[in-house]
């Protein structure tokens, strides 16, 4: 429908040349981490560990339907070629995805970007094209279990938060996402929690921070070049994220909270802010960091899809 009779035949002959992609030693994940500006693509291995560079491209989650699924469609045929190419066996694709969707059926519910593809089946799109099964995790919880792959050794309770145009988060008990009992919030969710009159996200994503006149990334160079109204908007947000959350952690025992997405990027603007208010809350010992490295929901939701399949 959206990728052509030449795409679908070509990615299915591949895939049919390998007649036991599940439990040959050299399999790997196509995974996609599909953001609201770019999709970030890399081969994940049983380890799992990244295969090879982390590809990057637009995902035109304001265009059209097919102009999405292609943009899908193409970057996975890519990472498969490069599979090859490494003499790896392709043996499942995983998704990182934003929410609202439906991670069963692999339907899309949103309606503030990508709306184009809302109720369209991706999982059935990407099947067919593939020949592969495919799994999608939402991609806070992804990042919050790839925080675990890579530092669960040095903390075995991780709060993984992502900071963009929206805010997400997992919570990571011994390497298990959590999203029910006493200890989270409902469902694992924290945007939606009250907050100074609102809800939480109002105040620590992307449009609190335009609030201050620009862009987090224009604001945060505006920062650093010593614009006060801009530190004061970054030391705010630090203040608010600190405030919102502490409580939350504290409650889950966080050993690490862990922060990434765009805005984890001016980092050093907002930190200082943010432990200060975290200590107030009660968990001055919980270790803060920005996400060290990218690729970290890569590795969570294709975990997922090893362990499925």
């Amino acid at each position: 429908m959206f990728c052509g009779a030449m795409v679908v035949s070509s990615a299915n002959a591949a895939v049919s040349s390998v007649p036991d992609r599940r439990t040959s030693v050299s399999q790997v994940v196509l995974t996609i981490d599909v953001g609201g500006t770019d999709l970030k693509g890399a081969l994940v291995t049983p380890l799992p560990a990244l295969l090879g560079e982390v590809v990057t491209v637009p995902s035109h989650s304001e265009g059209a339907a097919e102009l999405i699924v292609t943009a899908l469609i193409h970057l996975l045929q890519a990472l498969e070629a490069q599979a090859r190419q490494n003499g790896r066996v392709p043996s499942a694709v995983a998704l990182a995805v934003p929410g609202p969707f439906d991670l069963v059926e692999g339907v899309s519910l949103m309606e503030h970007k990508f709306a184009a593809i809302r109720g369209l089946s991706l999982r059935r799109l990407l099947g067919d094209a593939f020949g592969l099964p495919c799994t999608f995790v939402n991609d806070a919880t992804a990042f919050g279990l790839g925080c675990a792959i890579r530092h669960g050794a040095e903390a075995s309770r991780i709060v993984g938060i992502t900071l963009g145009t929206g805010l997400g988060s997992a919570f990571i008990a011994d390497g298990a996402n959590v999203d029910g009992g006493d200890d989270v919030p409902p469902d694992g969710e924290v945007w939606n929690l009250p907050f100074r009159g609102g809800i939480f996200e109002d105040a620590v994503s992307a449009r609190a921070l335009a609030a201050a006149g620009d862009e987090p990334s224009v604001l945060a160079v505006r920062a650093r070049q010593g614009d006060a109204a801009a530190l004061d908007a970054f030391i705010d947000f630090g203040y608010a994220l600190g405030e919102g959350l502490g409580p939350v952690a504290r409650r889950f025992g966080a050993q690490l909270v862990m922060v990434g997405g765009g805005i984890a990027a001016s980092w050093e603007l907002f930190s200082e802010p943010f432990g200060a208010a975290m200590a107030q809350a009660g968990v001055a010992t919980t270790k803060l960091r920005p996400a060290p490295e990218q690729g970290l929901a890569l590795l969570g939701a294709a975990n997922v899809a090893l362990r499925r399949f």
